[in-house]
């Protein structure tokens, strides 16, 4: 390592000499140097802790870092490296995650400054993969197209990776390129891959290319491979009910409802089990459902259906003034569906 002494030039100490409070106090970490000699790798930092450059000799490639060190900003980052390839991820605690395969280094940072700098080997199929999965677990959407060009690197290394085409069909499939989705899925499957997952995936984007039937196969697939995935039954449920066939859907649906205990997933299905007994006449059925999914919801958006459901029963059942009050109640929860639901007040007020 090369480091400033008092008279501000510069010396080289091998990591293995770094002491540990000086480790720690730069929070520089050298991956899978187990497989190295620690004392052939040397880190120069300039002043104030400053990475300048990583080398190394024995063959092994290390980036360069110009000028990038502890409290370095992201915009210093991006003066240097340029825009990440691949993207980065903000995470919720406030810290974001950017790595650059090229020079094989990755940081993190918090409130715009990095603390902590981890150089890593040469990028694997693997390694791409990870990234686009770490990039798009919060659903951001400046980061399909990041992750769908990490996938296709990942793919690139390792045609036979067939985890990488499910994420990429994934990608794709929440940009509405749902027949590309079914050729990435499919060729998944081709190589002897399968998971209840990959073929609910697989049911969802033939659903939305108009392919029921193909559809619910898939989800009887996946059903298969794992009678406890609560997603296609719903997802079955569904489709059913779109034809008009809502006895099918609910056993569908409860079925899925069995699977879970709480939350805005289980209080949508018994909402859409509420709306199928409803068709069905069923309404005192229908209200009963529709009060368990208000129970369950944790938001207001998710409560409104519901209460704008029971108030469709109540005027079924000729309970006007109570069908007016749980109609009101769901305007108030959701204003931005509120054309619907008012639509259904005009109708309980003879308008």
């Amino acid at each position: 390592m090369k480091a400033t002494n008092s008279s501000g030039k510069s010396v080289t100490i091998p990591i293995n000499q770094l002491d540990k409070g000086g480790f720690y106090r730069l929070k520089t970490i050298l991956k899978y140097q187990k497989e190295y000699d620690r004392g052939k790798h040397l880190i120069q930092f300039s002043k104030n802790n400053k990475v300048k450059e990583i080398s190394c000799t024995g063959g092994y490639s290390c980036p360069k870092i110009a000028s990038i060190g502890i409290d370095s900003t992201w915009k210093e980052l991006i003066q240097i490296f340029g825009s990440p390839e691949y993207g980065y991820r903000d995470c919720d605690n406030g810290t974001r995650k950017v790595c650059y395969p090229k020079y094989n280094v990755c940081f993190a940072l918090e409130k715009s400054k990095v603390y902590y700098i981890s150089v890593v080997r040469k990028w694997n199929a693997r390694d791409y993969y990870n990234y686009g999965k770490l990039i798009t677990e919060l659903h951001e959407q400046r980061n399909h197209a990041y992750a769908i060009k990490a996938f296709d690197k990942a793919i690139e290394i390792d045609q036979n990776n067939p985890k990488a085409y499910v994420a990429k069909g994934w990608e794709l499939y929440q940009l509405g390129k749902y027949k590309e989705a079914v050729e990435l899925y499919n060729k998944a499957i081709s190589l002897d891959f399968t998971s209840a997952n990959l073929y609910n995936y697989l049911g969802l984007a033939l659903e939305n290319l108009n392919k029921e039937r193909e559809a619910i196969k898939a989800y009887e697939e996946a059903i298969k491979l794992d009678k406890k995935f609560q997603p296609p039954y719903s997802n079955i449920a569904r489709i059913y009910a779109s034809q008009k066939q809502y006895k099918k859907a609910l056993e569908y649906i409860n079925i899925g409802i069995g699977l879970q205990e709480s939350g805005d997933l289980l209080s949508v299905d018994l909402s859409d089990k509420g709306r199928y007994l409803y068709e069905l006449h069923h309404y005192d059925e229908a209200i009963k459902a529709y009060e368990e999914s208000i129970l369950s919801a944790t938001s207001g958006m998710n409560k409104s259906y519901p209460y704008h459901g029971i108030g469709l029963c109540l005027l079924a059942l000729g309970n006007k003034e109570e069908a007016i009050e749980a109609i009101n109640k769901a305007i108030d929860l959701n204003p931005s569906y509120n054309d619907e639901f008012r639509k259904t007040l005009k109708s309980a007020l003879g308008q």
